[in-house]
């Protein structure tokens, strides 16, 4: 099981990373990490899941953006590596490295979830859809300036085939 100090770790590793991103993106930064890593045990926790799966659901919502620091496409992938090198050099157990990378890799919007704990993930990194923050948000992510603006019309943003899981 992956340590609470190696928690705490990983979250100073991820601030660390992701807060360069909070002036250049307005969804994936440290705020929505935070936000991911809350709602995600919030759930966790709701569906029954053991300490060992919260502990590895938190690492992996922690790791989930972190890709966006080298690129903003296939940032998951890059996510996944990062979060392996990183659990690797502390001697986290291989099975479940892999369960954190197959956690990061299903906050891909199309990606299948089957596990509990993909599903989780997911539904959690979309969970800010619909607040009341999100309309600011997106009216200044949808600014021309901004580098990776692109249209919120109803259905581009995301994709029909996108699923709430839980």
């Amino acid at each position: 099981m992956i340590s609470e100090s190696i928690i705490i770790e990983v979250k100073q590793y991820t601030k660390e990373l992701l807060i360069s991103l909070d002036r250049k993106y307005l969804f994936h930064n440290w705020h929505h990490t935070q936000e991911v890593v809350k709602v995600s045990t919030e759930l966790g926790m709701q569906c029954g899941l053991s300490e060992k799966d919260l502990s590895l659901l938190k690492v992996a919502a922690y790791f989930h953006d972190t890709g966006h620091v080298e690129s903003y496409t296939n940032h998951e992938e890059l996510s996944a590596k990062i979060a392996a090198a990183f659990l690797e050099i502390r001697d986290v157990a291989v099975d479940e490295i892999e369960i954190v990378k197959s956690l990061i890799l299903s906050t891909k919007l199309t990606s299948p979830c089957v596990t509990t704990m993909q599903k989780i993930l997911h539904d959690a990194d979309l969970s800010h859809i619909g607040t009341l923050d999100m309309e600011r948000r997106a009216k200044a992510y949808t600014k021309p300036k901004h580098p990776h603006s692109r249209s919120l019309i109803p259905g581009t943003y995301v994709k029909p085939n996108s699923q709430i899981h839980l």
